[in-house]
């Protein structure tokens, strides 16, 4: 016997809630997906529960169905977590098609679109500005649970607008484009990359840039490092962060990230007469004493949080093997 269309909803919900572990979402991600599936439950009308249930039954003539009953329930879940969730209702039968199709692999459709929808989530504007409230209050929290990926070139002119928002777990903070199905504009200090070469006849009179210059914003980002050396200097009140990002670059006179940043520590500085230390966060030995992140990191990230009147700077590094380590740098 057919089921009716609240019944078919009904058990896939159930299906769902019971099925964490194969969605490779952690609870605090997977609770925030079920919650929203009740609410989609609650407040949607009966019309429009008819229609998803129609394509949750996969009858159409000639479309490829799963011949096991847990195949169709995974089927059944992607199907309803997409289109109740993910898209417009008008783009439903269209988005079904990749569940009906395709090898057969429903479990992993159930997956991806698992994924697809906990970005989508944490990608609207209420959840990003309660994520970035956090990363003010407490970064080494977020940055120890979150993978940030920030990119900001070498824009120049400050403060600069980011996108902000979630793909495949993590934080993309981008001055170059908008997330595909979500973002919160935001604006922050950019500290752009600079080429060694372009810096390397005078290392001691960089041209960083100064916070005090622009007084209205509360975050500072620059991109990712991968070899690059972040030099700075803090005032004595920490009122004010002078920073320049500086890249290796690429071809065979270029230094390694290592050797980078050992130079500008050895003849680095800024132009200028800013009180405080110039310091270098770049590549160093691993296992070694030295301040900055090892030779083995993966990538690394620089956030500056600025609470009340004073600049802090914290580090994310990404391990090979995709751990991250959070830590404060300015101190």
């Amino acid at each position: 016997m057919a089921k009716d269309s609240e019944e078919r909803l009904t058990s896939t919900v159930k299906f769902i809630k019971c099925h964490q572990a194969e969605s490779t979402l952690n609870i605090e991600q997977f609770g925030k997906v079920t919650t929203a599936l009740d609410s989609w439950m609650n407040t949607t009308s009966q019309p429009q529960k008819d229609i998803l249930s129609a394509l949750m039954s996969q009858n159409d003539t000639g479309v490829r169905r799963a011949n096991n009953k847990t195949g169709r329930h995974y089927a059944r879940s992607a199907i309803l977590l997409k289109c109740a969730l993910g898209v417009k209702q008008s783009d439903w039968k269209n988005e079904t098609a990749f569940v009906k199709g395709g090898d057969g692999n429903y479990k992993n459709a159930y997956q991806l679109v698992s994924q697809f929808v906990r970005d989508a989530l944490f990608s609207t504007v209420p959840a990003l500005s309660n994520m970035l409230e956090k990363l003010r209050a407490n970064p080494i929290d977020i940055l120890e649970k979150y993978k940030f990926t920030i990119d900001g070139g070498t824009k120049a002119g400050n403060p600069v607008t980011y996108g902000v928002w979630m793909a495949q777990g993590g934080y993309k903070i981008n001055c170059m484009g908008m997330g595909p199905i979500g973002h919160h504009l935001i604006t922050a200090l950019n500290i752009p990359a600079t080429s060694y070469a372009d810096i390397q006849d005078s290392p001691n009179a960089i041209a960083g840039l100064s916070s005090t210059v622009h007084q209205g914003t509360d975050l500072m980002f620059t991109t990712q490092f991968t070899g690059c050396s972040f030099c700075f200097k803090k005032s004595p009140d920490g009122a004010n962060i002078k920073a320049a990002h500086i890249d290796p670059g690429k071809g065979n006179g270029a230094p390694s990230g290592k050797a980078l940043s050992q130079t500008l520590r050895d003849t680095g500085g800024f132009e200028g007469a800013d009180a405080g230390e110039f310091k270098v966060y770049g590549r160093v030995e691993n296992r070694s004493n030295t301040f900055g992140y090892p030779e083995s990191a993966g990538q690394m990230t620089i956030i500056g949080v600025r609470k009340g009147a004073q600049w802090q700077l914290y580090s994310q590094i990404t391990s090979l093997s995709g751990a991250l380590i959070a830590k404060r740098i300015d101190g």
